[in-house]
């Protein structure tokens, strides 16, 4: 069985913020998704990655804009071996 886990919560700065568990030995791809983003039409997303193989400091961080469809928003996510994906939703473009 694929041991990984997805929670979900609001950080301290309001943001959405989802994060995956991947503590299998092999690099897994899947399909993160975010619902109820309200009337917005993208929001930013910051990735953070931290595997096995990586200190605090060598975590990866890469920040983009998403378009929103319906209220939610779908991400396809590489996990590493042995890893922590987290992602931060922040910065919404209302629809107008």
């Amino acid at each position: 069985m694929f041991g990984r886990s997805i929670k979900v919560t609001i950080n301290s700065d309001g943001q959405k913020v989802l994060w995956v568990v991947d503590d299998e030995k092999t690099a897994r791809v899947v399909a993160a998704v975010a619902k109820n983003l309200g009337q917005v039409n993208a929001v930013s997303v910051t990735h953070y990655v931290a595997g096995a193989q990586e200190t605090a400091n060598q975590s990866q961080r890469v920040k983009h804009r998403v378009a929103i469809t319906d209220g939610s928003l779908t991400l396809r996510l590489t996990l590493p071996p042995k890893s922590v994906y987290g992602i931060v939703l922040g910065d919404a473009a209302p629809k107008p």
